[in-house]
């Protein structure tokens, strides 16, 4: 991968891609079972979170990424292949809350793009609900 111009990466996300510079907007919390991260308004083509922030999903290796708040989707989902291929490699557990038809697509869409296995590692919801039961459930080999 590049180099990555903000310098040197977190302990634990080497490797990572580095697609833009710009951060998408989001907000993200660290509930200690998991982290949990807001998307909201405009996605523009850019990072979805800090080499930091990565390091912290890498570490506790679950996320809800809730897009209940995006309004446009700016990235072409063939974009985020390599983040979510880096993801399933380490072993993410990762669940989405997309309630809007059109954020469930573009979610399934990206992750069928790049072979994520869903229901084993990703799963997509409408239910916000739903989508932290699955995520929090232990799996059977677990």
């Amino acid at each position: 991968f590049p180099a990555d111009p903000r310098g040197p990466r977190p302990t634990g996300t080497e490797g990572w891609p580095t697609l833009l510079s710009q951060l998408m907007p989001h907000q993200m919390r660290d509930a200690l079972s998991h982290i949990e991260v807001t998307v909201s308004g405009v996605v523009p083509g850019a990072e979805m979170l800090s080499p930091e922030e990565w390091a912290a999903v890498f570490k506790r290796r679950r996320l809800l990424v809730d897009f209940s708040g995006v309004t446009k989707w700016e990235i072409p989902p063939e974009a985020l292949v390599p983040h979510h291929r880096e993801i399933v490699s380490r072993k993410v557990r990762l669940a989405a809350y997309a309630p809007e038809d059109w954020q469930f697509g573009v979610v399934r869409q990206a992750w069928l793009t790049a072979g994520v296995p869903e229901d084993e590692i990703a799963c997509v919801f409408r239910d916000r609900d739903e989508a932290l039961a699955w995520l929090l459930r232990r799996r059977a080999s677990a």
